[in-house]
Formats: C-alpha cells, sequence, structure tokens
C-alpha cells in the first residue's frame, strides 16, 4: 500500500515506527503524536520511551504540555514569542472589530493612517515574512489608492440622497479622498492582523469554547481545512497527468474539477466514518484535553483597546 492512501495520523506512526528501525543513539521527534487519539498517543509514547532506555535519549518536540509531564525526564518549557500570537483568538477578534467600529465613525484619516501602521508593526513583529506581507498589500495598496481618486472626484448633487457637504467634510478633495483611502487600509490592516498572527486550529478551538460556537460546525471547518492541502495536490497531479499526455486544458477547466470533486466527496465520507467510529456525533458534549482559556494578558488586551477607543472619541 502507498503511504500516500494513509491517514495522517497513520503516517505519523509510519514514520515513528520506521525513524526506530534505524540504530541511532539518539532518537529526535518533532509532535511524534500528532493526529494522534489519546489511545495512539500513549502507545506511539511507550514505544519511543522503550527504545529510548535501551539507547542513550530520545529528544521529543510536543505542545502537549501533560503529555511532556508524564514521559518526559527533563522537561523544557519555550514559552513568550510574539504577543499577538499568544493571545486568544476570541478575545483578539472582539478587539480588532470593536476598533474597527470606533474608527467607521470617526473621519480622521490620521486616525486611519496610525491604526494602519500599529497594524503593520504588529506584523511584522510576529515574525511574518516581508516578501509575503508586500504580496498581500498590493492589491490593498491598489484600492486604497483608487478609493483615493474616487473620493477626490466624487461630487454629490443636491438631489442625491447624500450630498456634496455630508461626503466632502472638510471641502477638500484632497481630504475627502484620504478619508476613502484611509479607511481602505485601516480595515485591510486590521483584517490582515488577524490573520496572519492567529492560528485558524486555535481560533476554532476558542470560537467554541468563548462564543459557543456548535461542534459539528467547528469540526466540519476544521476537517474542511484539513482536506484543502489534499484536494491542491491532486490538483497538481492531475495536471502533470494531462500535461504529460500533451494535453493543457483550461486551469479551471471540467477535465480537472471533476476527479477533483470526486476525491473530495470521498475524502469527506472517510473523514464522517473515522468520526463516527470514534464515537463523535456532532450531539453529545466533547471534552477538551487543553481548553483554550482567557488569561491576564487578553485582559490587558482588552484593557490597551478600550483605552484607544476612549481616545479616539474624545479627543477626534
Amino acid at each position: 500500500m502507498s503511504p500516500y492512501l494513509l491517514s495522517q495520523g497513520q503516517q505519523r506512526r509510519l514514520g515513528v515506527a520506521a525513524l526506530m528501525a534505524y540504530d541511532c543513539r539518539v532518537l529526535v521527534c518533532d509532535e511524534p503524536t500528532y493526529a494522534q487519539d489519546r489511545t495512539n498517543t500513549m502507545a506511539v509514547m511507550d514505544e519511543l520511551c522503550r527504545a529510548a532506555r535501551s539507547r542513550r535519549a530520545a529528544l521529543i518536540s510536543t505542545h502537549d504540555r501533560q503529555l511532556a509531564e508524564d514521559y518526559g525526564d527533563v522537561v523544557l518549557r519555550l514559552e513568550g514569542g510574539n504577543s499577538m500570537k499568544r493571545l486568544n483568538p476570541a478575545v483578539k477578534f472582539v478587539c480588532l472589530m470593536v476598533l474597527t467600529f470606533v474608527l467607521a465613525f470617526r473621519h480622521q484619516p490620521i486616525l486611519n493612517f496610525a491604526f494602519f501602521a500599529l497594524c503593520i508593526v504588529g506584523i511584522l513583529s510576529s515574525g511574518t515574512d516581508v516578501k509575503k506581507l508586500l504580496i498581500l498589500l498590493s492589491p490593498i495598496l491598489l484600492a486604497a489608492v483608487g478609493m483615493f481618486f474616487t473620493g477626490y472626484r466624487f461630487s454629490a448633487g443636491e438631489g442625491m440622497p447624500v450630498n456634496s457637504s455630508d461626503m466632502i467634510l472638510t471641502g477638500s478633495h484632497v481630504w475627502n479622498g484620504l478619508i476613502h483611502a484611509s479607511r481602505v487600509l485601516a480595515f485591510a490592516g486590521g483584517g490582515c492582523l488577524y490573520c496572519l498572527t492567529t492560528d485558524r486550529v486555535l481560533m476554532i478551538r476558542s470560537f467554541q469554547r468563548q462564543f459557543h460556537l456548535p461542534q459539528i460546525f467547528a469540526y466540519g471547518l476544521l476537517a474542511a481545512w484539513g482536506v484543502f492541502p489534499h484536494m491542491m495536490q491532486e490538483y497538481r497531479r492531475t495536471r502533470a497527468a494531462f500535461r504529460a499526455r500533451g494535453k493543457n486544458p483550461f486551469p479551471v477547466s471540467p477535465a480537472f474539477l471533476k476527479p477533483l470533486l470526486v476525491k473530495s466527496v470521498r475524502w469527506s465520507e472517510a473523514l464522517a466514518v473515522a468520526m463516527e467510529s470514534k464515537g463523535f456525533d456532532g450531539h453529545e458534549a466533547r471534552s477538551d484535553f487543553e481548553p483554550v482559556r482567557v488569561r491576564w494578558f487578553d485582559g490587558l488586551f482588552c484593557a490597551v483597546c478600550a483605552a484607544l477607543c476612549v481616545v479616539m472619541l474624545v479627543a477626534f
């Protein structure tokens, strides 16, 4: 059987077995229990511990703190990093949304530009690749330029629902254009800050706990994100197969999309069967091994955002 036909958990267990087959004195494993249920997690760790005792040492990285404490002789806990990535996603979402709504009712370009600059600083401090950020910002900057000239040239007649005195707040076409352009940057900056500093799995878990997101919907999103990389891989394989036969259909041709759709349905069915075999039905309450909680620095972030809102409402 091809390893590519195995599930993620089976592939990870196969990798661990292949690692232990080598006659090496030190085992180095990066999250060997990824995509495992509790039973398989304990089985993998038991085997790694037995292998480590017969050799010299095993170095294992994991996000499961309890697992490290249960099996590790020496536990090194790495903390810190960027504060934006450590924030609770639900808290961060609410705070950024409140700031965005406040900005929507303030007609001050300097506020929008300042908020956009803060978002860029937060993104860069989180370790985001500068090239990736510039590619992401390119269409946003183009939209901002377009909105500037739209605001600059806009002039409403007396018979229109919004007249010129409402839209051109200071009587200056340049000022009006800056208002429109800066709003595009501010709103897009807030969205980019959240997307680039938030883990999607942690976000769903946070929404499920803090916002009481239905678990069947939450697990559906997680499953879709898990299947998407396989869809892209299958799409590339299909294109390569057509090119090998001297054909080059249009990128969104049904010749590509039909097999991709069939494979996606099969993956979804296999995933649904696997979840049901583990007792998941979407209605019974499920517990989290490590719940996503609101911590003290989340409260500090809320306080800072509240102070910013007060400043924007009072000073401007």
